[in-house]
């Protein structure tokens, strides 16, 4: 069974007396039917200090999502995508073209040997 999943931000919400964007996800499969509008939870950004913040529907607790204040040679945060702990390192930061614009991409090498890579806006 193949499926394909939409992420999407719709609206605003507060909770804690903190702001965030709703997060959304459509999700069609090959041969099943499909889910349109799923409450995910809620994404923040926090600009001052690079990092992304996610409060997962199903499991009501802010956690970190993403973190782009890291340099070549840190270790990768726990994050709400990456639950191990001292297993992934910023391998190498350079810049990929995306349109027309360039993103900031860290290259991560982890304990497992195969290769990841998260790119900013």
């Amino acid at each position: 069974m193949c499926e394909q999943r939409r992420y999407y931000t719709n609206g605003d919400t507060i909770i804690d007396s903190i702001e965030y964007k709703k997060l959304y996800v459509d999700i069609i499969y090959s041969a099943q039917p499909d889910y349109y509008g799923l409450y995910g939870g809620a994404l923040r950004e926090d600009t001052l200090n690079r990092k992304i913040y996610f409060y997962c529907a199903c499991n009501p607790m802010e956690q970190l999502l993403f973190d782009f204040d890291l340099h070549t040679g840190d270790l990768a945060p726990q994050t709400f995508l990456h639950a191990d702990e001292d297993s992934m390192w910023i391998s190498d930061i350079d810049s990929i073209l995306i349109g027309n614009d360039f993103h900031k991409r860290f290259n991560l090498s982890c304990l497992t040997g195969y290769p990841l890579l998260c790119s900013k806006a």
